[in-house]
């Protein structure tokens, strides 16, 4: 079973070679919080363009552009707390380690 989950895992990180290769040290938490951080980081992006098409295409209405404003307000504040979150880690693995 063993043998099946690797050659699996083998393959399937040949298709999803986007991801972030795991560190060689062996420290699965930095590789864990790297991917989280590049998912995070591509959905804050992908927010934040659609905020501002939902800015664009508000035509002047104030209740649109107040809500396309929060949009790309709210995505850069999770931007931030996720680049905090993965340097407070990274401080808190580096003492330990």
């Amino acid at each position: 079973m063993k043998e099946v989950l690797r050659v699996f895992g083998e393959e399937l990180s040949e298709v999803l070679t986007w991801l972030p290769k795991p560190n060689p040290d062996g420290n699965r938490m930095n590789s864990i919080i790297n991917i989280f951080l590049y998912v995070v980081g591509t959905l804050a992006v992908v927010m934040i363009i659609v905020g501002g098409i939902q800015y664009a295409l508000s035509a002047g209405d104030a209740g649109k552009m107040g809500k396309a404003k929060n949009t790309i307000m709210w995505s850069v504040v999770g931007l931030v707390i996720a680049i905090l979150a993965w340097a407070i880690v990274n401080f808190v693995l580096g003492v330990f380690n």
